[in-house]
């Protein structure tokens, strides 16, 4: 996972492991490698044998940079992307007033904004979160043409075997025929 424990990528990890680990028959443990906007992880996923035991969980930062961008040219916004390690030095950052706009997940800023430390301005997703049931669409907000769907994949080095690819494509739920 390239982010450290405690934001979403973890979260999604987590959503990922505990049914793969059940239909493989052996635990999924999730290691952090933070780092370098994802690259440590990558790398060493990358590097590692082709056996379907290292997987990488690609994820996160690249939706916040692109809606990021989507927003400061729609409104004309002189902005500047600072990637972080996740999602907790972020709200330590978002809290202490030294960022003054994220494009951030619900589940790491919401008990924030509930404790009345940081206000939400909308939400990307098509509807509103049910974490935070105040906070407007970006459509709702004026802003409809800022629209990303955060999604997670699960990678592995190249080279691994076909046969090793459908197990594990299996064991999440998904055909490749």
């Amino acid at each position: 996972m390239p982010f450290p424990p405690g934001g979403a990528t973890e979260l999604g990890a987590r959503i990922f492991a505990q049914p793969l680990g059940q239909a493989l028959g052996q635990p999924v443990i999730i290691e952090t490698r933070p780092g370098a906007d994802g690259i440590i992880a990558s790398e060493a996923v990358k590097l590692a044998a082709p056996d379907g035991y290292t997987l990488y969980y690609g994820t996160g930062n690249a939706t916040s940079i692109l809606a990021t961008g989507q927003f400061a040219l729609l409104e004309k916004l002189d902005m500047v992307h600072i990637p972080y390690r996740g999602d907790g030095p972020l709200s330590i950052d978002l809290v202490g007033g030294r960022v003054q706009l994220a494009i951030a997940t619900p589940g790491t800023l919401a008990p924030q904004v509930k404790e009345g430390k940081l206000r939400v301005l909308a939400t990307l997703l098509p509807n509103r979160n049910p974490l935070l049931p105040d906070a407007p669409t970006m459509a709702e907000a004026g802003l409809a043409q800022v629209s990303i769907t955060p999604w997670g994949g699960l990678f592995g080095p190249a080279k691994m075997p076909k046969e090793i690819v459908d197990r594990l494509a299996r064991a999440v739920g998904l055909s490749l025929d």
